[in-house]
């Protein structure tokens, strides 16, 4: 599909809402990680949260299936749409198998979900989370600065200094199969 270039003032705005699903995304990695909230529904809530959000920033940089005009996608924001898909790094396969447990778990109610076993259920998030947010930071090291928002310049570290998201968590320092019976 070809798709209408957007102006800078749409990527500005879009860029806002990318930093959102940033934010949403490392906040719910963080509190899974504390095991704060045990085998809940508050935990429950936390994981549909962050592989909602996971997906989003999936198709943002390696958009697939059927597009939709008014999504926002990273190659978006280059003036050659190529150059993204050129420098990006090959989506890594946890996004495809993230994409359709999400879809068939998570976001839509399906039959598949009486497949899948309590020992299936788990996500590893903090990995999923971690792929995405270095994939991001390719994204956020390429593209002009000028067409990010104010949010994103207040967040930086320095005035004038590169736009990037917080470091990963840690691998290994936290539970990161929540696998209870009832989760998806």
């Amino acid at each position: 599909m070809a798709r209408r270039p957007r102006n800078e003032d749409e990527l500005r705005a879009a860029s806002d809402h990318l930093h959102y699903e940033i934010q949403m995304l490392r906040g719910t990695m963080t509190l899974l990680a504390t095991q704060a909230f045990g085998e809940s529904v508050l935990s429950n809530a936390l994981i549909e949260s962050l592989t909602i959000h996971a997906r989003a920033l999936i198709q943002f940089l390696y958009p697939s299936g059927q597009l939709v005009e008014s999504d926002v996608f990273a190659e978006d924001f280059f003036d050659d749409s190529k150059r993204w898909l050129t420098i990006r790094p090959e989506e890594p396969t946890a996004f495809g198998r993230a994409r359709g447990r999400v879809n068939k778990e998570i976001a839509h109610l399906t039959y598949d979900r009486q497949l899948v076993t309590p020992e299936l259920k788990g996500w590893d998030f903090v990995a999923l989370g971690n792929a995405i947010l270095e994939v991001l930071q390719v994204f956020l090291a390429a593209v002009p600065r000028h067409l990010l928002c104010g949010r994103w310049q207040q967040s930086s570290a320095e005035p004038g200094g590169p736009v990037s998201v917080e470091a990963p968590l840690v691998p290994g320092k936290y539970k990161t199969d929540v696998s209870t019976p009832g989760n998806v």
